[in-house]
């Protein structure tokens, strides 16, 4: 399971001139990282299931990552939330 919060807890900030994000903002970075991922748990374990639950997210930052990742191997954790 990979775990993702806050989004105000960058690693560095993706309007700045960072060479790891490059001015890509976090939604965009985050679907390529996650499908790297199962990439390597499914040379590890073949069949297992990679499992993301994006706490502190946007609901738009959540569904642009959704929409464009593969969903064979990939699961979601969503959590109900009052805001």
């Amino acid at each position: 399971m990979i775990y993702t919060y806050a989004q105000l807890a960058w690693l560095c900030s993706e309007f700045g001139e960072c060479p790891r994000c490059a001015g890509i903002p976090l939604h965009e970075r985050v679907g390529p990282f996650l499908e790297e991922l199962i990439v390597a748990v499914q040379e590890g374990r073949p069949g297992a299931r990679l499992w993301w639950e994006p706490w502190e997210l946007s609901e738009g930052q959540v569904f642009t990552v959704v929409d464009r990742i593969n969903a064979d191997h990939f699961g979601l954790i969503l959590r109900n939330t009052i805001a």
